[in-house]
């Protein structure tokens, strides 16, 4: 894994910025529709990997992809890129391997998101 394990669970700059640009209660949003929303994608990666639906589990993967990304989740974030390049490249277990590790992920990026939102 390497440099997955050298990005921080969660990248606090991102939402810094959009709240010097925004008040609290839009970033307050922001972290609330990405913990109610993300949840069905993590499913979906969980659900598409066991039954190897490799279309649905790179659509969800794309989708959790971005919607991490914007909020400054990096090890999230690189963990749904490498599925949805295990996929591309037909290397399944690598895929597997990936989708294991997106709902770990996940619930440490929600708690740190819960974590930031207190703090605004």
């Amino acid at each position: 894994m390497g440099r997955m394990d050298a990005l921080p669970t969660f990248d606090a700059s991102m939402l810094q910025m959009l709240g010097n640009m925004a008040p609290p209660s839009f970033v307050s949003k922001m972290i609330d529709m990405y913990l109610t929303t993300t949840e069905p994608q993590v499913n979906s990666v969980d659900r598409a990997a066991r039954e190897g639906d490799w279309g649905v589990a790179a659509f969800a993967a794309h989708s959790l992809k971005s919607s991490s990304g914007n909020l400054g989740l990096p090890r999230l974030s690189e963990a749904v890129t490498r599925i949805d390049e295990a996929i591309r490249s037909g290397d399944l277990d690598q895929a597997r391997l990936q989708a294991a590790l997106v709902r770990p992920l996940w619930e440490e990026a929600c708690s740190a998101l819960r974590e930031f939102r207190t703090r605004l």
